[in-house]
């Protein structure tokens, strides 16, 4: 099992639209153990009971904003390792500075791609083996579709190799994904 299939994350973030597009990019990734909160008090409240690995929080929030989350979380023993991304559309030196003194693992400036928050992600846990899983299947047509793309993908990426002994990696079901 790899670290993303371990890893669980929370998203805080008070606009719905925001935290829908960062659970999506999350799910893009491979990585479905994500909870949500939509302001800090309850995220801290939350987190206190039930810590995660990784806390992605906005940093503009009624209440409690995400420094002061960052803040309640490292007061504590249970939730002080937790890692802690802030996302925020201002990403001043002020906040940036204050984030590293209470110990902000890393922060992400909006607008943001997948890939942005893809390589956010393994700055704070540590590279992760990143595969995109086979789809689905559900006719015959369909996997005589992704058939025909394995074969056509093979020959045209390994001509040297015998077709026996080609490797089924993980990094030829990415690449076969990408062409649906």
């Amino acid at each position: 099992m790899s670290t993303k299939d371990r890893l669980t994350v929370m998203v805080v973030d008070d606009m719905s639209v925001s935290r829908a597009l960062l659970i999506q990019s999350l799910d893009d990734l491979g990585i479905r153990k994500v909870d949500y909160c939509v302001d800090g008090a309850s995220a801290f409240k939350r987190l206190a009971s039930q810590p995660v690995h990784l806390v992605i929080s906005d940093y503009n929030m009624p209440g409690a904003n995400g420094l002061q989350l960052l803040s309640g979380l490292r007061k504590y023993k249970t939730t002080q390792k937790i890692g802690f991304i802030l996302i925020t559309g201002m990403a001043t030196e002020q906040i940036v500075d204050q984030g590293n003194e209470l110990g902000m693992n890393n922060y992400l400036k909006k607008p943001f791609s997948t890939n942005d928050l893809k390589s956010c992600i393994e700055r704070v846990v540590g590279p992760v083996y990143w595969r995109m899983r086979a789809p689905r299947l559900r006719c015959i047509a369909c996997l005589k579709t992704w058939r025909a793309k394995l074969i056509f993908w093979r020959k045209r990426h390994l001509p040297s190799m015998k077709r026996s002994a080609t490797p089924f990696a993980p990094q030829m079901l990415w690449k076969l994904c990408r062409l649906n």
